[in-house]
């Protein structure tokens, strides 16, 4: 079973790991300062709304991606808190439509625009997937 256990969170920590390797460097091809450039970028984005509820979002999002971040480490490690944050996350995950495989479907909708609600349906499947195989490799539970 620990063998099922490693594999589960090897794969799901290798593709959070690969998604911020993606972020790191579509900011690095557009000259940015990864994180930071989109960071500021969306709360000047977020203030043009207007709106109370932008900023917050904003915030949450980047600390959702921070977070993504410790939890492939730890997922890669096999550790239960990497479990537990992947867990957590996937709510949010699911809010903000953040794309939980390595085929980033979100952004090939930007490629095939008729088949926006494909992908976004494509994404909310691959994190049940996520969350069902994780709970399912019963790692530790």
């Amino acid at each position: 079973m620990m063998i099922v256990n490693l594999r589960v969170t090897f794969l799901w920590g290798m593709i959070d790991l690969f998604y911020v390797f993606w972020l790191v460097a579509s900011d690095l091809k557009a000259q940015n300062i990864p994180f930071y450039s989109d960071f500021i970028f969306d709360i000047k984005a977020a203030e043009s709304f207007g709106s109370i509820y932008s900023l917050p979002l904003v915030y949450v999002t980047h600390l959702l991606i921070l977070s993504v971040i410790f939890s492939g480490i730890l997922l890669l490690l096999n550790n239960r808190i990497g479990v537990y944050i992947s867990l957590i996350q996937s709510p949010f995950r699911l809010l903000l439509v953040m794309p939980p495989t390595f085929f980033f479907l979100a952004k090939l909708g930007n490629y095939f625009p008729n088949m926006n609600y494909v992908f976004i349906v494509l994404v909310y499947l691959m994190e049940a997937l996520k969350i069902w195989s994780i709970v399912r490799a019963r790692a530790y539970f």
